[in-house]
């Protein structure tokens, strides 16, 4: 079982490398050519993935009683907007997740513990780093 701060960690790298494959992108931003019908380009991953980061820490807010991120809807025009996105909400997201301690991570709500709330944030974010990279 992994400590929260090795979650947390895991978090912050993920969105870190998410935010590399957004600057990365950049020429490509609205291109979805490369791969069969069904493939997103790197605007609607990169929206995705930052609306997903605010929903898991609203996840572990709730689990842990605190407030969620306040989040409208993501909109991203560039790949610039989305790394001032990220680097907006990014501290954000951490915050709700700096409230957890060791002793948190059983605690459930809607059958997810708060382990795998942040297990599932960090694969997230990775997942979606590597999608763009692509």
């Amino acid at each position: 079982m992994a400590t929260v701060k090795e979650l947390r960690d895991k978090i912050t790298k993920s969105r870190e490398e998410l935010k590399a494959a957004v600057e990365a992108a950049s020429a490509k931003w609205e291109d979805a050519s490369a791969g069969d019908g069904d493939q997103r380009n790197p605007r609607q991953i990169a929206e995705h993935a930052i609306g997903a980061d605010v929903r898991y820490a609203g996840s572990a807010a709730a689990i842990l009683g605190g407030n969620p991120v306040a989040q409208s809807e993501i909109s991203l025009a560039s790949a610039k907007d989305a790394v001032e996105a990220i680097t907006k909400l990014g501290p954000e997201v951490d915050k709700r997740f700096s409230w957890a301690e060791d002793r948190d991570l059983s605690k459930q709500r809607d059958g997810r513990s708060l382990e795998s709330i942040m297990e599932s944030a960090a694969s997230h974010l990775a997942e979606h780093a590597a999608e763009i990279k692509k």
